[in-house]
């Protein structure tokens, strides 16, 4: 395996490289068993939130691999992508280094604005103190996250039209 479990400061555990990555490489698959929005647990601690949206009403739940683990960054440097409805992957935004903590937008997946908000700690100059669902984004971010190809279907679907950007695949 090309990643690493270990603790970060503040946040628990994170997801690290242990080799580099090249733009758009394929960095993880993310597994675990598909949910309905029904099946979902009721109230998750947000250390225990191991849960995935990946459809309108489709979650991953926990899958005990590395990839429960990948935290949530405002300036990631990974972007999740689902093609053809198949299994969530994670590829980077930009080469990774040798040890360098992977993080993706936790929003960017999410079309719930009503109960899930989470505290953010990525600490990063583009902060926005809250992670909630994607329509909870500034406009300016949605449309960069759209043309990055980072932003499935669903999601774009289910918040109103951004205008002047079609989604792109990677």
């Amino acid at each position: 395996m090309d990643l690493e479990i270990r603790g970060t400061p503040d946040k628990g555990v994170g997801v690290f490289a242990t080799r580099p990555f090249s733009l758009l490489e394929v960095v993880l698959r993310f597994d675990g068993p598909r949910l309905k929005r029904s099946q979902m647990p009721f109230h998750i601690p947000d250390e225990e939130d191991h849960y995935l949206q990946v459809g309108p009403d489709d979650y991953l739940g926990p899958s005990g691999k590395v990839d429960d683990f990948v935290n949530h960054s405002c300036s990631p440097n990974c972007g999740v992508v689902i093609i053809n409805d198949e299994r969530p992957l994670l590829v980077a935004l930009h080469p990774i280094r040798y040890g360098e903590e992977l993080t993706f937008d936790y929003s960017t997946t999410s079309t719930d604005t009503d109960t899930w908000a989470l505290t953010c700690l990525c600490e990063t100059s583009a902060c926005r103190r809250v992670i909630s669902g994607f329509a909870m984004l500034p406009r300016s971010v949605q449309e960069r996250y759209i043309e990055m190809g980072i932003v499935p279907k669903y999601v774009i679907d289910h918040v109103e039209p951004v205008l002047g950007v079609e989604p792109r695949c990677l």
